[in-house]
């Protein structure tokens, strides 16, 4: 028998389907997901070999797919883009537990990305408090090649990261790939790797660039880099 219709791409089908579930299918394929002035919410949801491709996720303040089932999931072309929050008060910690003043969040933190596509795939971030999150995310064999991950702060004084620290990167294609953190006005900028497992990963002609006025920083610090191809990649702080 032909294969059951996809149900409509929409965040609460999404949210109802079951784990491991390859019969219900995800067919999302250039869809809109969000909209502006709300969070995008899809933390925990089982999305394994969904079809994403070129799909745009958009928000205000946060795209949460932390801990989201996304294996072999196909995002290739997609767009996540999230704008900063309305102010609710300040914040000095680097990484606040909630939402802070003019806070943009795109957060993979523990998702399982194991064998996922988001080749050529745009992460935008822009408040005065930016984060992009994949802390101990699971991207083993996941294939990042030629994307583009952006936290800007540069028109606000704030802070921004790109964390990967204890992310699972093994054998990932990550060639070609941006990672850029900006921020300009008396704030800070980190992109983060720490005790990352980057075994065997292909970062060649990838460019890591950080931009911060007060303290900037981009860290490998306890990094599994065996065998990882690191030929003609740009690292700058500034």
């Amino acid at each position: 028998p032909p294969p059951p219709p996809a149900p409509p791409c929409t965040v609460e089908m999404l949210k109802q389907r079951p784990a491991g579930d390859k019969s219900w299918p995800v067919a999302c394929s250039q869809a809109t997901l969000g909209e502006d002035g709300e969070e995008l919410d899809l933390s925990g949801a089982h999305l394994s070999y969904g079809d994403f491709k070129e799909a745009t996720f958009q928000a205000t303040g946060a795209i949460r797919l932390n801990g989201t089932g996304l294996a072999n999931a196909d995002l290739s072309g997609s767009k996540l883009n999230s704008t900063e929050s309305p102010s609710r008060y300040a914040s000095t910690s680097l990484r606040p537990t909630s939402l802070a003043f003019g806070h943009a969040l795109i957060d993979f933190a523990k998702a399982n990305l194991t064998n996922a596509d988001l080749s050529g795939s745009v992460l935008t971030a822009k408040g005065g408090y930016g984060t992009i999150d994949f802390n101990e995310a699971n991207l083993a064999n996941a294939d990042l090649s030629g994307s583009n991950l952006t936290v800007d702060a540069s028109d606000a004084g704030g802070w921004t990261v790109i964390d990967f620290a204890r992310a699972n990167l093994a054998n990932a294609d990550l060639s070609g790939w941006t990672l850029t953190a900006r921020e300009r006005l008396s704030g800070s900028s980190t992109i983060d790797f720490t005790e990352a497992n980057l075994a065997n990963a292909d970062l060649s002609d990838s460019t890591l660039t950080a931009e911060g006025d007060y303290y900037t920083t981009i860290d490998f610090t306890e990094a599994n880099l065996a065998n990882a191809d690191l030929s003609g990649w740009t690292l700058t702080v500034e």
